[in-house]
Order: C-alpha cells, then structure tokens, then sequence
C-alpha cells in the first residue's frame, strides 16, 4: 500500500529546506521510494490484525497541506475502516538511528512482507 505523508513528519530532517529540495533530499537518503520508506499503519480502534497494514512512502505533501495522511481508497476497506471518525497511525523508522525503538521498528520491518 503506498501512502503519501506531509513533509513535517520528516521534522529536521526537512527542516528550513524548500519543498523541492526536501524531496531530493528524502529520495536521497531512502525515505521515499528507498530503503527507508516502509513502514506500518495502524487504525484505531483497532479490531484485529486487519487494522495493522504495511506500507510504504511514496511522497510528501508540501507544507501548505497541513498534516495529512494519504492513501488509497481500497485502505479504508482492507482495515475494516468507515467513515465515523477512524484514526490512522504511521509508524517508520525514526530519522535518530541510535534510538532502540527505531532499531526495533526497522528489524520488524525487514521481516514484514514484501510490498
């Protein structure tokens, strides 16, 4: 499933750069379309393993978006979602490589199926 997430989800990583720069430097270093880009997404409130989907970044919305999540509309369906207020969660590799919790999460998602 490729999602698109807003650039400050990024935090300084992307920080005081353009839009245009920010998304060579995300590609560059594999946040997008890389390496770096998968991860998972979490519906609350969660039923089952449905509501846990693996994902990966494909995009940023410039800053003017706000902060949105974007997916496509067989997502909702896959999750068991509708349309009463459903919250998504984004999970990823954290920028801050010495962090346990990132080195967890990345582990989890080199096992996580291919997508």
């Amino acid at each position: 499933m490729d999602v698109m997430v807003p650039m400050e989800y990024f935090g300084d990583v992307v920080e005081g750069l353009s839009y245009k720069k920010a998304v060579e430097k995300l590609e560059k270093l594999g946040y997008i379309n890389g390496p770096m880009s998968k991860c998972m997404v979490v519906r609350n409130p969660a039923q089952a393993h449905s509501s846990i989907s693996p994902a990966r970044i494909v995009g940023v919305f410039p800053r003017s978006y706000g902060y949105c999540i974007s997916a496509p509309s067989e997502f909702l369906k896959a999750n068991g979602g509708d349309y009463d207020g459903d919250k998504y969660f984004l999970f990823s590799v954290s920028n801050k490589a010495s962090s346990e919790a990132s080195k967890l999460i990345y582990d989890l998602l080199l096992i996580w199926p291919a997508i």
